[in-house]
């Protein structure tokens, strides 16, 4: 027999092979094993959650980015607003000092303007001595003071007053002396109209300091001088200014310091006994001025009352009487103060706080020993007593007492009984006009 060809036993082989293996050569070509299979859904898983947590960092880096951004735009608009309000600021400052140069430049024209218009009325009223015109009556002549003064232009005012524009100082309580320019006269109350203050009293105002000849008071102004000898006021009159030291000769005083010179009013006539006792009279006597006939003081090359000794109630001998008080226009004239005074002494009546009226039973050392309406004795100190308001009890002309001032925050300062007025229960004291009784206490 022939042989079968070789392939068509492999063929056979084959095929059958072939038969016999079909099931398992199928599931091995299907899918992969199971092992292998879970690895491949945990890798897929952890792709999945990778994508997925660079998605979220992609987000949180691009919000971070956002708020970076934002905050320099605020910070950027915060520059600009600080910077808009630093230049608005600069802008309100530059305003504020534009407004404060034109008030000043506003000031110094209406200060000019009030010399030019003081200027003009004098020229027009004629009181200068200019031109050859004549001196008017009982102005004092133009002098130089031993100090070599410059006599001061223009005139003053009327009857020695102060004129309109004319510079000074006011003294005021809160603020102390403050520079001023004289606006008028107030004939009805002798004060002065000044452009810091209206009725201004005498007693605040002084000459100001820094000024030329031609700003300083004029030679004829009436005056008050403190003297140091005497420690009193005195009734003066301006001669002439010294341009080189500030000072001012007077005819009771040559170099007169500015801080001891005030302001003063003309004499007025002296009125009759019926227009007094319609005012009430404190003494029966005359008014007269602040400065008038009753307290001249001695001029140069002249004698006066003012010198000469008076005999005081306690039967000593005093000197006369001393300038009335600066912010009052009239003073009595009829009660001599003592110079070298007397003291609230034993006999005398003085008032306490609780008591009322007491008696004086004895003085030692500061002390005083009183005597109550009660039968009550007490010894006190002199600021626990007070002045009687009644006049069979005032304390006599000449008294040492302290007077508590207003204008000085309640501050007591020396001063002398001048007199008592009945009507009202008051003192005319030599540093105050009808000072309340409960404001004098014992010296």
């Amino acid at each position: 027999q022939r042989p079968l060809p070789r392939r068509g036993r492999e063929g056979g082989r084959g095929e059958g092979g072939g038969r016999g293996r079909s099931p398992g050569g199928a599931a091995s070509a299907g899918s992969p094993p199971a092992p292998e299979h879970r690895a491949l859904k945990e890798a897929a898983k952890l792709k999945e959650q990778n994508e997925n947590l660079q998605a979220e960092l992609d987000e949180r880096k691009r919000r971070e980015e956002q708020l970076v951004q934002q905050q320099k735009q605020l910070q950027l608009q915060q520059k600009m607003l600080q910077q808009q309000r630093t230049k608005e600021l600069q802008l309100q400052n530059e305003k504020l000092i534009e407004q404060e140069k034109a008030l000043q430049r506003v000031e110094q024209e209406k200060h000019a303007l009030e010399l030019q218009r003081a200027k003009e009325a004098e020229q027009q009223e004629g009181t200068g001595e200019r031109g050859g015109r004549p001196r008017t009556a009982g102005a004092p002549a133009r002098r130089s003071g031993s100090g070599g003064g410059t006599a001061a232009s223009p005139g003053p005012g009327a009857g020695g007053q102060l004129r309109r524009g004319l510079r000074c100082r006011y003294e005021s309580g809160t603020y102390g002396w403050m520079a001023a320019v004289v606006q008028g006269f107030n004939e009805a109350d002798g004060t002065y109209n000044l452009d810091v203050r209206q009725h201004a009293a005498l007693d605040k105002i002084s000459p100001t300091s820094d000024v030329t000849a031609a700003e300083a008071w004029p030679p004829g102004t009436l005056a008050a001088y403190h003297s140091a000898s005497v420690s009193q006021w005195l009734p003066a009159v301006v001669i002439s200014f010294n341009e080189s030291d500030g000072t001012y000769n007077l005819d009771v005083r040559d170099h007169a310091d500015l801080d001891r010179i005030r302001a003063r009013v003309g004499d007025r006539p002296i009125e009759s006994d019926e227009q007094q006792s319609r005012k009430g009279s404190s003494s029966g006597g005359q008014y007269l001025t602040e400065m008038g006939e009753g307290s001249k003081a001695p001029r140069r090359h002249q004698t006066s009352e003012f010198s000469k000794a008076v005999q005081g109630r306690d039967g000593s001998k005093t000197s006369a009487a001393r300038a009335g008080d600066l912010e009052a226009s009239m003073v009595t004239g009829s009660a001599p103060v003592a110079g070298n005074g007397r003291k609230v002494a034993v006999g005398d009546r003085v008032v306490l706080a609780e008591h009322g009226l007491a008696v004086v039973e004895a003085v030692q050392e500061g002390s005083y020993t009183v005597r109550t309406a009660d039968r009550q004795r007490l010894k006190l100190q002199a600021d626990a007593l007070r002045a009687p308001s009644e006049a069979k009890f005032a304390w006599p002309p000449g008294t040492k007492v302290s007077y508590q001032s207003a204008s000085l925050k309640g501050r007591w300062i020396d001063a002398n009984v001048v007199s008592f007025n009945p009507s009202s229960g008051t003192y005319n004291l030599d540093v105050r006009m009808e000072a309340a009784a409960d404001k004098v206490r014992p010296r």
